[in-house]
């Protein structure tokens, strides 16, 4: 039940998001395809049967998929709201980074891939923001510098040793 709490918790945070950033209508799209999608729901509580049947068998347990689908769609969601050179767009791409690698290193590796939309977002375009000039260049140096700094934080996962795993 607290692993379907978790995925509950992480569905809602990305389905606001969507709403937040698309529109209404798209939002309700998705409300209803996730709400018939077997995939996500069975995807948690799979995980939660099969962690009982291992601490039976082994005493500890760890899926990596489950875990990754947690990161990928907060930093989903995150990753949705618009890209400015505001204190909120340079924490979004904080924390859409840092889920991103956190899923990818603690989770599947292969994961990592699902991050290149949003890289090549933050890295290459201005994001709504209408700037010519030398105006363009400093958002687009802002925007690597952050960028670069969000890995760096993300690869100081790999460093760590973790308590599982």
């Amino acid at each position: 039940m607290f692993l379907g709490f978790i995925s509950t918790i992480c569905e809602a945070k990305f389905f606001r998001a969507v709403v937040e950033s698309v529109n209404e209508r798209v939002g309700r799209y998705l409300f209803f395809m996730m709400i018939f999608s077997a995939g996500m729901s069975s995807a948690s509580v799979c995980m939660f049967t099969t962690v009982l049947c291992w601490i039976k068998l082994t005493g500890l347990a760890f899926l990596p998929s489950t875990f990754t689908m947690y990161t990928t769609l907060l930093a989903s969601s995150y990753w949705f709201h618009p890209a400015t050179s505001t204190p909120t767009g340079t924490s979004r791409a904080y924390k859409a980074t840092l889920l991103f690698a956190v899923g990818a290193i603690v989770g599947w590796p292969f994961s990592a891939a699902l991050a290149i939309p949003f890289v090549l977002e933050q890295l290459f375009t201005t994001g709504g923001e209408i700037a010519v000039g030398q105006d363009k260049q400093n958002i687009m140096a802002k925007r690597w510098d952050t960028m670069l700094r969000a890995i760096a934080l993300g690869a100081s996962f790999s460093v760590c040793p973790l308590p599982f795993g």
